[in-house]
């Protein structure tokens, strides 16, 4: 009897200290991660304050969301890297990611889905114009958005014109991601998809991953 409970108590100690281990590893891997993303907006905002300030306004926005801080953290940092180039400034970089994640959201899409649409934007914003290779990783992201629709429509023309217009190369890059961003907008059902999916079971164990890794870093 001595030696089974001596072999029980054993076997609880070694859980505890792996569990402890775990939660250590993953401290100092979320501390390592947030100083690099702090680093990479530092430079962007050009300052350690701005960084952190915007840091901050990120992990509130991550915990209405069904995704980690580090993915929007991420999807974000690319925002800001082409937003001045089409006109998305500082302010309006967490309203964009708002934007791309609901509907991402209610199409039933992962944060994969987020970062293709957000490498689909910067691939517009270096070249200066929509391209069709832009539009096709788009809609493969987004399947169930009429991305060629929601172009048109911002210019006030047909669908069939407005691709006339995109072979030409006639469409800049501003015209083309504010164009999709507000079809996407306009979703049926894409406002406020985000909130509601971090409220699933899903969204509130990212949310709880969120909050641990922000506890054991501060």
């Amino acid at each position: 009897g001595a030696a089974v409970a001596k072999a029980a108590l054993l076997g609880m100690a070694l859980a505890v200290g792996a569990g402890l281990a775990a939660i250590v590893g993953f401290g100092l891997k979320s501390a390592a991660s947030l100083e690099q993303t702090e680093i990479g907006f530092k430079s962007l905002l050009g300052s350690a304050t701005e960084a952190k300030k915007f840091l901050e306004e990120l992990q509130q926005f991550a915990a209405t969301t069904p995704f980690e801080f580090q993915g929007v953290a991420d999807a974000s940092r690319r925002i800001l890297a082409f937003g001045s180039s089409v006109g998305i400034a500082r302010e309006e970089v967490i309203p964009t990611l708002t934007t791309i994640g609901d509907l991402v959201s209610v199409l039933g899409g992962t944060q994969e889905n987020v970062d293709a649409v957000v490498r689909a934007f910067g691939q517009v914003a270096s070249k200066g114009r929509l391209m069709g290779g832009e539009v096709l990783q788009i809609a493969e992201a987004l399947p169930g958005f009429n991305v060629n629709a929601a172009i048109a429509a911002a210019q006030g023309l047909s669908v069939a014109d407005s691709l006339k217009a995109q072979e030409a190369g006639a469409i800049d890059a501003t015209t083309a991601i504010n164009g999709i961003l507000a079809g996407m907008a306009a979703f049926p059902g894409a406002a406020g998809a985000m909130i509601q999916q971090s409220q699933t079971l899903l969204g509130v164990f990212s949310t709880f991953k969120d909050t641990i890794g922000i506890a054991l870093t501060s």
